[in-house]
């Protein structure tokens, strides 16, 4: 099941987060996070379709370089699977293990004063039930640049990659670019909010690109844990047409 916008979104605050930890350093290398995800849209079809999604991931975080794996649970209600496309076996509603991604950063550059650059590749790999439509039935690749530097309290980014997809019976997907940018800023010590704008090729001939923006809030609690809210609308028929969530960090 494509759930990525909302992934997406909570990627790139808990990102924040891990930026925000490189200005003031941690002794906690290990990170178990969780949250929830919710999206709904049309996707050019005659009926909305909803996702559910609570990913848990697990994170090891080096000096120069970090490695994830997540693991989602969803429940989907409607018949898209890939947005602008219908071909789940039945609209009601179906819940699982969707499919599963395991992501390495090398942070390229990390020095507070300056550019910080993290160069990142991501491999979703085939674990959700394809003919329950939780799952686009390929395994997927992911490459992308990740540059941003703070003026004070201000800290604009920006993101450009490229992704490879799997294809299966059901589901012929196109390769494609995608970009993001936006902006933080450091409202308190420990909090940042934000926004950003998000453009994807289309996934599929003929579809339409998918154009989001979203905003989001980064709060860390203590050493040991913080969290993150997030809000997203869409544009195109490639987008939900809005999303939230959120999501707990612990590190130890």
């Amino acid at each position: 099941m494509q759930t990525r916008s909302s992934l997406i979104a909570l990627l790139a605050l808990v990102s924040l987060g891990s930026l925000t930890a490189q200005v003031t350093p941690t002794t906690y290398a290990w990170k178990i996070e969780t949250g929830f995800g919710y999206s709904e849209g049309d996707y050019g079809l005659n009926a909305d379709t909803e996702v559910y999604s609570a990913p848990v991931s697990l994170v090891y975080d080096a000096a120069n370089w970090s490695l994830r794996a997540t693991v989602p649970w969803v429940s989907v209600k409607g018949p898209a699977v890939v947005p602008g496309v219908g071909g789940r076996p039945t609209s009601g509603e179906e819940s699982g293990i969707g499919d599963s991604t395991l992501g390495l950063t090398y942070k390229l550059f990390t020095a507070p004063d300056s550019f910080i650059v993290n160069l990142s590749g991501r491999v979703k790999f085939h674990t959700g039930d394809e003919d329950r439509g939780l799952s686009t039935g390929g395994t997927d690749y992911y490459t992308q640049v990740d540059v941003l530097r703070s003026y004070g309290s201000v800290t604009p980014f920006v993101s450009l990659g490229y992704r490879w997809m799997g294809s299966s019976p059901l589901y012929q997907l196109e390769d494609g670019v995608f970009a993001s940018g936006g902006v933080a800023f450091r409202v308190a010590e420990g909090t940042s909010i934000g926004a950003a704008y998000e453009w994807r090729e289309e996934i599929v001939a003929g579809g339409d690109a998918s154009s989001e923006v979203s905003a989001f809030a980064f709060r860390k609690f203590s050493d040991r844990w913080s969290g993150s809210i997030y809000a997203l609308a869409g544009f195109t028929d490639a987008s939900p047409n809005h999303s939230f969530g959120g999501s707990v960090i612990f590190s130890f």
